[in-house]
């Protein structure tokens, strides 16, 4: 199953693939949608077998004059993983992510 958002360039899959216009693919990241249409891919992996796993955060914003969303690179996660939970403080002010796969043969501890 797949949804296309508004024919925006925002693609999400099922299997826990997400693929943003031209860009790369993230498997096992989290999406985290905000108020004030504010949306954050975090983490993930190369591969569902997580032999390399991400730090990194990216909040989409939508380009209001090509009405494309665009990956902006926000502070990086101090630990790479995939995977993880994730939640959203009360204010929705922080993100918190925990656990997850470090790689495919370690968690995060």
């Amino acid at each position: 199953m797949q949804l296309n958002l508004l024919g925006s360039g925002l693609e999400f899959k099922v299997e826990e693939v997400y693929k943003f216009g031209n860009g790369p693919q993230f498997f096992l990241s989290k999406i985290v949608n905000l108020p004030n249409d504010r949306i954050f891919v975090i983490g993930g992996s190369e591969d569902l077998s997580c032999k390399k796993s991400f730090n990194s955060v990216f909040e989409m914003v939508l380009n209001k004059s090509s009405n494309q969303y665009e990956m902006v690179a926000k502070q990086n996660m101090l630990i790479s993983r995939a995977a993880f939970g994730c939640v959203v403080y009360p204010n929705f002010t922080q993100i918190f992510v925990c656990g997850g796969s470090i790689n495919e043969n370690e968690a995060t501890k």
